[in-house]
């Protein structure tokens, strides 16, 4: 009788755990979340691959634009990617420390899809359209975000 007590207490943790997103996207979301809702830059860019982000930005950025295969289009974005980043960084930086507390901390996350090392997350913020965000499983086995999709839906004028 123990064992089949102690078999149903761990089935409901792990189930629990599962839930509430457990070490998947949606307790990533969650964690991001809670970054940006104290203000923590450094850990809301543990969950964020920024490098990742800019480049699936210009890569929609092109194919609105027609220039997906432009290789000189491609060339210059490269060259100017190390500045963009800075200037993104010193922008997240600045916006995560002037929202602190702000309407970050009450967003609604549930998992829209998860395909092996890829998934889907909607964020809903009261007020606002919800966002849905793509995330990516590193090789250290952490979901990161890697790109919005509303950033394709404003490039093509939706």
């Amino acid at each position: 009788m123990k064992k089949t007590s102690l078999l149903i207490a761990a089935i409901l943790t792990v189930s629990l755990a599962y839930c509430k997103g457990g070490s998947g996207p949606v307790s990533t979301a969650e964690a991001l979340q809670d970054a940006a809702c104290k203000g923590n830059h450094e850990e809301f860019m543990k969950y964020f691959d920024l490098d990742e982000f800019m480049n699936r930005t210009m890569d929609a950025a092109l194919e609105a634009r027609g220039l997906a295969d432009n290789q000189a289009a491609k060339a210059q974005f490269e060259a100017m990617k190390p500045q963009i980043l800075a200037q993104m960084e010193q922008k997240m930086q600045q916006e995560i420390a002037n929202n602190k507390g702000g309407k970050d901390c009450d967003a609604d996350i549930e998992l829209v899809s998860e395909e092996g090392d890829t998934a889907k997350v909607r964020i809903s913020l009261k007020d606002e359209e919800p966002r849905v965000v793509e995330m990516e499983k590193g090789e250290d086995g952490q979901w990161r975000v890697v790109f919005f999709d509303e950033i394709t839906k404003k490039l093509k004028g939706e």
